[in-house]
């Protein structure tokens, strides 16, 4: 057998991850695996000591060994649902300002618009051969004035007017530079103004 070396106090170095034990807590087991070994002991440092002592008193770091109570943890995934609401709003809000400027969403930057009309609705709706446009303005003026209108500025620049019904108040329409953009145009009087609504399907 070995020659074994016991001191009051077994060694501890800073790293070690328990404070030190009494030989005599150890058990008769821990006993008979130490008579057949050589060790190295003795008392531990005071570096080793305060260490520990330091070790103890510090509170866990931030965000590591820490546990957290189920109203910590709903507030933590609240705070961050919020936080990718607001930024996916953002998102939404740029790109909305970025197409509509580009001409990709809203009326098409050419179409004519009749003078003093205002915008008070738009809506594109997305099918499996394309999209479709809706569109709504309020004239300040009868339907034979908005018509006549119409009537000259839908056959200029790229527009070309397909058919018009006056009974109706319906103009067909169509883009001269690609025929698969076109659409109606129909006027519908109340009281002294017109209402402007067109659907242009691209």
């Amino acid at each position: 057998m070995g020659s074994t070396t016991i001191t009051p106090w077994l060694g501890l170095t800073p790293e070690s991850p328990e404070p030190p034990r009494l030989v005599s807590s150890l058990t008769s087991h821990e006993l008979a695996v130490l008579a057949g070994r050589t060790l190295v002991v003795g008392w531990p440092t005071l570096a080793a000591r305060g260490r520990h002592a330091e070790l103890r008193s510090q509170p866990a770091a931030a965000g590591r060994n820490t546990v957290q109570t189920p109203s910590q943890l709903v507030a933590h995934r609240l705070r961050r649902g919020a936080a990718i609401a607001v930024l996916a709003v953002g998102a939404i809000v740029i790109l909305g300002t970025l197409a509509y400027r580009s001409g990709q969403i809203g009326p098409p930057h050419d179409f004519p618009v009749y003078p003093g009309s205002q915008l008070t609705s738009f809506n594109t709706f997305f099918h499996p051969s394309g999209r479709q446009d809706r569109i709504i303005w309020e004239a300040p003026d009868p339907q034979a004035q908005v018509q006549a209108f119409y009537d000259i500025h839908l056959n200029e620049g790229d527009w070309e007017a397909t058919a018009t019904d006056p009974r109706t108040g319906t103009i067909g329409f169509q883009r001269r530079s690609s025929v698969r953009t076109h659409g109606l145009l129909t006027m519908l009087t109340h009281g002294q103004q017109t209402r402007i609504e067109v659907e242009i399907d691209s």
